[in-house]
């Protein structure tokens, strides 16, 4: 997540930049494409530091590349049950510190500019918001997320999307142990919307949404919902809808939350354009 000391140490990490090399060395030797997460927007950090980062991932050789903004989230999870010591408080504590020291939005949207001049010109493509490949080394596994594909998820906090159905399991260890063992079936998402969730996915990818495939999917009602949300003037140089193919612009790739809000449906099925729904929208 950093391949410098002090990024890891705001991280909260226990390995050290000296270990990355021997992993990724390890993981050619058996014949396996590589691919590793950078975080970027930690407490402390600079343009400069993210660039450092950069050039040391590009110079790993490897055939993926994920870089990530730090969120820190203050309010309670679920999975704080499983945590030892003094639980999510003291979690919390850590967080709020470490998010008085990130920088601010205009620096973080300037490390995200750089990872894209960076990873573009070492010859990576940027195929979805936050993902950069060599050609042809695209994450099958995550791309059935962003198409909306079908997935079964094992485990505590583990999620699935089944035959339009997405559900997940407790994420406290303990709730989830007292689940399977009372034959327990999967909880549903009762806000889940199968074209809603979609159109934003759809949206993450360089080629974008295919707006004449999604109303054969979905239906004429939702895909003229979406058309008439993409058309709103906000939105002119965010994204760019030519003909049945919609896709987010450089702008839009920085600002996509300011997208994917819009295409929330209101309780009337209208386009939702209210900023209370932007943690539901970037979900």
């Amino acid at each position: 997540q950093s391949l410098t000391s002090a990024g890891l140490q705001a991280l909260g990490r226990t390995h050290q930049p000296a270990d990355v090399e021997p992993a990724v060395l390890a993981a050619r030797s058996v014949g396996l494409d590589v691919s590793i997460d950078l975080i970027f927007g930690w407490p402390g950090q600079t343009v400069e530091a993210w660039r450092e980062d950069l050039e040391r991932a590009i110079g790993l050789s490897v055939d993926h590349i994920s870089c990530y903004p730090l969120e820190l989230v203050l309010e309670p999870e679920e999975s704080g049950a499983n945590w030892p010591g003094g639980g999510f408080e003291v979690v919390r504590r850590w967080r709020e510190g470490a998010a008085a020291g990130q920088p601010g939005d205009d620096q973080v949207a300037r490390m995200y500019r750089s990872a894209e001049r960076s990873l573009t010109a070492a010859g990576f493509r940027h195929y979805e918001i936050a993902n950069w490949a060599r050609p042809g080394r695209e994450c099958r596994h995550n791309l059935v997320y962003w198409e909306n594909g079908e997935w079964l998820g094992a485990g505590a906090g583990a999620h699935s999307h089944l035959g339009g159905r997405r559900s997940r399991r407790p994420a406290s260890l303990v709730a989830y142990l007292g689940a399977i063992d009372g034959g327990a079936p999967r909880i549903d998402d009762p806000d889940a919307d199968e074209a809603v969730d979609a159109a934003l996915v759809g949206l993450r990818l360089d080629r974008g949404l295919d707006l004449a495939d999604y109303e054969r999917r979905y239906g004429s009602v939702p895909a003229a919902r979406v058309r008439a949300a993409l058309a709103h003037p906000a939105l002119a140089a965010l994204v760019r809808v030519d003909g049945s193919s919609a896709r987010l612009t450089p702008r839009g790739r920085l600002l996509a939350s300011e997208v994917f809000v819009r295409l929330l449906p209101d309780d009337d099925g209208g386009s939702r354009g209210r900023e209370d729904r932007l943690a539901v929208a970037v979900t």
